[in-house]
């Protein structure tokens, strides 16, 4: 196999410097084999990957320094060194008051008895859209970067009313949209409509597993069922696997584990084995479970590019979500563990979890925006954990078990705008967007 890396990128300059934008430009890398993507860091974190010598940071704060450096990629995911930072100060400017328009076109789709996916199509802004918050009945359900939302814990045979703003990196909100009204269907079966993955397994060398399961009330005839993988996020699906286990029993799951792997406790928990495509899946290679040749769920966004979704970690799909989706949300719907955890694989659990009001439960977190450095969050709950994320789902920062009203420091971060996901005992989570000055 290719284990050699791309040389560190050199030359980083950059050009068209505005009040909120940057174009950054470097010198090509080589390779033993060839490079096939350039990823860039801002501030140390993660904004984006290209396949040319050029990219455009954008949504930057006016009069603002900041930290660029880029790494080059090889097909085999072989990563360079990170080049030599390049600091970049903006320019000073009017400060941004614009907000984005309001999203349209809300509809819903996959909609069970407790679940429904909510689509809108795209705001614009005159800096850029960094985000979305989705309501439910006026009450905030969270943010996303992506136009859908997977919403869970409904109630059966429920009229909810759902509307979306959208806002920028200066934290100018849109209005609500116009509110979208959804039923859901009535309760039946075991809590799920369909099959739907359950885990994944994207671990050191050949360590890939890929687990489905089966919630629908009975059991499940396997022979109109696929996996199929695309590489490197481009081009047509291929590599179809179809099952051997002919049915699978309500309650159940299925592990298909690849033959090359070398760990022999991941080989002894698999159901099957494959050798070859789609198990031989990298973390750019989104993968999707086919029904009848329909795709029915997905991990990784199809048309996604080279960037990696997901590398050396596994990712267990969270056990509020009962329905597959053909639209990948990692944050809202997949917890995610260290390379070459397979604890649990073999085994899943659904719940439908309580509601918690938290307007009405004591919930606050203070001052937002930060300019100290330091953020409060007031809660008659007890935390387990928070988890900070940028706007693109990437996590920066984990603090465990906080302590209602206790400083808690952010000074680390760069300005700008993230998403605050407090997670209490029970599994109970709430997200909050919160701002860096």
């Amino acid at each position: 196999p290719d284990t050699t890396q791309p040389t560190v990128p050199t030359g980083l300059a950059a050009s068209n410097i505005t009040t909120s934008s940057v174009v950054l430009t470097w010198n090509a890398s080589t390779d033993d084999v060839a490079v096939t993507a350039y990823e860039v860091f801002r501030d140390g974190v993660s904004i984006g990957t290209t396949g040319s010598l050029t990219f455009t940071a954008s949504g930057l704060a006016p009069a603002t320094t900041y930290s660029f450096t880029v790494a080059a990629k090889d097909a085999a995911n072989n990563t360079s060194a990170q080049s030599t930072a390049l600091p970049v100060t903006t320019l000073a400017g009017t400060p941004d008051t614009t907000p984005p328009s309001v999203p349209t076109g809300l509809s819903a789709s996959n909609i069970t008895s407790s679940t429904a996916t909510v689509s809108w199509n795209a705001s614009t802004d005159d800096t850029g859209v960094s985000g979305y918050e989705v309501f439910q009945d006026g009450v905030s359900l969270g943010f996303t970067t992506f136009l859908s939302m997977s919403v869970v814990d409904l109630l059966p045979s429920t009229t909810y009313t759902f509307t979306v703003t959208a806002f920028d990196a200066a934290n100018n909100t849109s209005a609500p949209s116009a509110g979208l009204q959804v039923t859901t269907a009535a309760a039946s079966g075991g809590g799920a409509s369909e099959l739907f993955f359950s885990e994944y397994v994207e671990g050191s060398s050949n360590n890939k597993a890929l687990e489905i399961a089966n919630f629908t009330g009975a059991a499940v005839d396997l022979s109109v069922y696929t996996i199929q993988k695309q590489v490197n996020g481009a081009n047509a699906w291929g590599g179809s696997y179809s099952f051997t286990t002919p049915t699978l029993a309500d309650g159940s799951v299925l592990v298909v584990v690849n033959s090359s792997s070398l760990n022999p406790t991941l080989l002894g928990l698999a159901d099957e084995i494959k050798g070859g495509a789609p198990l031989d899946f990298n973390g750019n290679d989104p993968v999707g479970l086919f029904k009848n040749g329909v795709l029915i769920d997905i991990i990784g966004t199809f048309n996604g590019g080279s960037t990696n979704f997901s590398i050396d970690e596994t990712m267990r799909r969270k056990p509020t979500i009962a329905s597959p989706n053909t639209t990948f949300d990692k944050v809202a719907e997949w917890d995610v563990f260290p390379s070459d955890t397979f604890g649990d694989l073999g085994t899943h659990t659904i719940v439908t979890m309580s509601t918690i009001d938290f307007s009405q439960e004591g919930f606050k977190m203070y001052p937002n925006p930060v300019s100290s450095g330091l953020v409060f969050i007031q809660s008659n709950q007890k935390m387990d954990k928070l988890t900070i994320y940028s706007i693109s789902g990437q996590v920066i920062k984990e603090i465990k078990t906080p302590v209602t009203n206790q400083p808690i420091s952010l000074n680390n971060l760069p300005k700008g705008v993230y998403l605050a996901k407090i997670t209490f005992e029970g599994n109970k989570s709430v997200t909050r967007k919160i701002v860096i000055n």
